[in-house]
């Protein structure tokens, strides 16, 4: 409660909000052990998913979005009713719009935004939503990315969990055949065999 009243609060800082973004992840975080639920949190999701949503326009640079996005993503993994509260705030619009005009951003923000797509593409309607802003055009354009091409150990684990992720979206948008022969026409198919074929592009992870 006091997270979402802090991120609710327009006379807020941005920076306080940041931090209170950045807590929020933290404790939502699944790699804590046995971090299911929190107590009093489902009450507060719509306020929260709103206002993280409105901190993904404001362009406040990568750390920021990095974040927000976790945040996010954590939520759509702990309660069901973030999927919900995003759809209604076009959260997968805003997030995919800030990678599109920002091709700089990082593995580790690319890595949440894809798993908030994921996530949410288990509903129907959020398929159609995703759908509806190019969604699929924008997951194809992340098979590109390459653990090769990363300076780091965690940012080639990180390329490694967009790869994955962004085969989870793509196979659920894909329950569709329309969608699944637009994924053909886009060369999307071919994208992924090759990387089912050359394990050199998912750095030979399995995973």
């Amino acid at each position: 409660e006091t997270i979402s009243d802090i991120l609710v609060n327009y006379k807020t800082r941005l920076a306080v909000k940041v931090e209170a973004a950045g807590v929020l992840a933290q404790i939502t975080s699944p790699w804590i052990s046995d971090n299911h639920s929190i107590a009093g949190l489902k009450e507060q999701v719509p306020s929260i998913v709103e206002q993280l949503t409105r901190l993904t326009r404001l362009q406040a640079g990568d750390d920021t979005f990095l974040l927000v996005s976790a945040a996010l993503a954590n939520l759509t993994f702990m309660e069901s009713q973030a999927v919900i509260s995003m759809q209604t705030h076009g959260t997968a619009k805003a997030l995919m719009k800030v990678v599109n005009e920002s091709p700089f951003t990082s593995l580790f923000a690319r890595d949440q935004v894809v798993t908030v797509i994921a996530n949410l593409a288990t509903k129907e309607d959020s398929r159609q939503d995703i759908l509806a802003e190019d969604g699929l055009c924008f997951l194809i354009s992340l098979l590109s990315t390459n653990p090769e091409n990363t300076q780091t150990p965690a940012e080639t684990a990180a390329a490694e969990r967009v790869l994955k992720k962004t085969a989870i979206a793509l196979s659920r948008l894909c329950c569709v055949l329309a969608v699944c022969k637009e994924l053909i026409n886009l060369r999307g198919l071919d994208s992924l065999v090759s990387l089912c074929k050359d394990g050199s592009l998912r750095n030979f992870n399995d995973a």
